[in-house]
């Protein structure tokens, strides 16, 4: 009888101990997931930010060299917004294939 308990023990240990590891698997893909995401947002909202940064710095420094007015500036803020929101689009079709 006790050989029959102690069969009994070794495969609840052995049960516990799988339902263990797979409920750790689970917690490390959720928190894997969730900063994917995270890095997603974050990396778009850069993109776009520095796409009109960018943009309109080359477009200021364009004007002091030519002497004009901020036409370029707004030219390149247009630009930089454009080209930010182009980058956004095609990296989500390329993670979406």
């Amino acid at each position: 009888m006790r050989e029959n308990n102690k069969e009994l023990i070794n495969k609840l240990d052995e049960r516990i101990k799988s339902l263990e590891k797979d409920v750790g698997d689970q917690k490390i893909s959720r928190t894997n997931s969730n900063f994917k995401e995270y890095s997603s947002g974050i990396r778009t909202l850069v993109e776009l930010i520095l796409g009109f940064l960018i943009g309109g710095f080359l477009g200021y420094y364009l004007d002091i060299i030519l002497f004009t007015s901020p036409v370029f500036m707004l030219i390149g803020i247009f630009l930089g917004g454009i080209s930010g929101i182009y980058t956004i689009w095609k990296k989500n079709i390329y993670d979406s294939k």
